[in-house]
Formats: structure tokens, C-alpha cells, sequence
């Protein structure tokens, strides 16, 4: 009981951090296309 306890929140967790840096990731390719496009008010 307690380890699932520990390993629920642990996968979640990763699986959110994982989420995040995707994200970000593709935030920043976004901006980067902007970048060489020219200006964007979006970025």
C-alpha cells in the first residue's frame, strides 16, 4: 500500500515534467520560426 502510494505520484509527476519540457520545447521552436520569419507579436 504505502509503496504504491510512493509510485503513483513519482509516475505522475514525470509524466507532467515530461509534459512541460515538450511544451516548452515547442514553445521555443515556435519562436524560433518567428525569429526567421521576421517579427511576431505572438512570441
Amino acid at each position: 500500500m504505502t509503496a504504491n502510494r510512493l509510485v503513483i505520484p513519482t509516475a505522475f509527476l514525470e509524466k507532467l515534467t515530461r509534459r512541460f519540457f515538450i511544451w516548452e520545447f515547442l514553445e521555443k521552436l515556435e519562436c524560433a520560426k518567428c525569429i526567421s520569419h521576421g517579427p511576431n507579436l505572438s512570441c
